[in-house]
């Protein structure tokens, strides 16, 4: 039988759902939500960029954080002019 490669990234902090690099070398997370992305989801991706930025692998680089959802929380539009 074929194997596929698991979508989510373990980490001390808990499951990365997809861990990827973009062409220009930032490593990006993508945290994906099947419903509303409450504003917890911030600090659950935080969590997991700082665990990525002490690791050897993301030690200098550009770390970034996108979350999917098919609901955005009504205090996403504050985040999002924080930069977060």
């Amino acid at each position: 039988s074929e194997r596929h490669p698991s979508r989510q990234y373990p980490s001390a902090t808990g499951p990365i759902d997809v861990l990827c690099k973009a062409k220009n070398g930032d490593i990006v997370v993508l945290e994906i939500k099947a419903d509303e992305a409450k504003d917890s989801v911030f600090g659950q991706i935080l969590r997991y960029i700082g665990y990525l930025k002490r690791s050897p692998s993301g030690k200098d680089k550009n770390i970034r954080g996108i979350i999917l959802a098919s609901e955005p929380h009504e205090n996403n539009e504050i985040f999002s002019k924080r930069g977060i």
